[in-house]
């Protein structure tokens, strides 16, 4: 049976192990390797699957642990994590920013939106952006104080998006106006596939580049990365228990139940998946509304500026 493949990186993350460990085992096993539609070397899902029954799997597993145990400690003795503490809060200044300019933009709209008497999908769209940015500004305000499991909104706040994008893109298309109908009727919301679905074949409509399955596939793929927060998976909670090294063992010697302390963790959190969500945010802003709404020409023009910020940011 083929399995999916997998990025080498992804299915070191998936084992909780080093890459090293993962390309050592490529290296003995000669497993199948094809790059996907974006270039990415990877294995075979059936390969991974083989490789957590390998029996220096658990010895990977420590080395791993022992890694994170080292930069941890050197963090802690260097200074590091006073500089990732102030560079993370740097960061949510910034990025607050962009959340107060997307809320006053939001609600410049309002007067167009009649949201008790409209079942439209512009009115459905406009609603879910409401609870959108009132994620954000909720994941912004967890990682503030540096909650860890705080990255569980982020799962949330990509599917109230992908939803607002589904109901314009199928306002008028049977399976969307059920959706509309039980939405505003119902109090229902059509799955997350769905809506993936759906927005995966609007995607290859407009860029024929990437074919409606590659679509798919990149989607899915950062569905679950994110859906890793809100599933009780394991990497994310063991990467950030505090062990220690002790004798050549491993020992866990306690958790950060509120505050996290790994600040470097907390930065990269803020750095990439946050960063990720906001700019997200302003991207299906733009799609849903530009047209629809419409937008004025100097908010096109800011949004199409935070686009170009955004994507120049490291």
């Amino acid at each position: 049976m083929d399995s999916t493949p997998i990025p080498i990186k992804d299915a070191a993350y998936t084992l909780g192990v080093l890459e090293s460990d993962i390309n050592n085992w490529i290296d003995k096993d000669k497993p199948i390797l094809v790059k996907d539609f974006i270039g990415r070397l990877c294995v075979p899902e059936d390969f991974v699957n083989n490789c957590a029954s390998n029996p220096d799997y658990k010895e990977a597993v420590r080395k791993a642990i022992y890694s994170e145990i080292r930069l941890r400690i050197n963090d802690e003795t260097s200074n590091q994590n006073e500089n990732f503490r102030e560079q993370r809060l740097s960061l949510l200044n910034e990025y607050n920013k962009y959340i107060k300019d997307l809320e006053e933009l939001h609600l410049k709209y309002i007067e167009k939106i009649d949201i008790l008497n409209n079942e439209n999908g512009l009115v459905a769209a406009y609603m879910l952006f409401f609870k959108a940015i009132s994620l954000l500004w909720t994941a912004s305000d967890c990682i503030k104080v540096g909650q860890w499991f705080s990255g569980s909104f982020l799962r949330e706040i990509d599917e109230t998006l992908d939803l607002a994008h589904y109901f314009i893109i199928e306002e008028n298309a049977t399976a969307g106006k059920k959706h509309l109908r039980n939405w505003f009727r119902l109090n229902k919301a059509p799955k997350n596939q769905t809506c993936r679905e759906a927005i995966s074949k609007w995607e290859s409509s407009i860029n024929p580049q990437y074919s409606e399955d590659d679509n798919k596939i990149l989607n899915n793929e950062l569905y679950y990365k994110k859906s890793k927060w809100i599933h009780p998976t394991l990497n994310l909670i063991r990467e950030v228990i505090i062990f220690e090294e002790s004798n050549g063992e491993v020992i866990a010697k306690g958790f950060d139940y509120r505050t996290c302390g790994y600040e470097r963790k907390l930065f990269e959190y803020t750095k990439k998946l946050l960063k990720s969500s906001i700019w997200s945010a302003y991207q299906v802003f733009m799609l849903c509304f530009r047209d629809m709404m419409p937008l004025d020409k100097k908010d096109i023009e800011l949004i199409l500026a935070y686009d170009k910020l955004f994507n120049n940011l490291d």
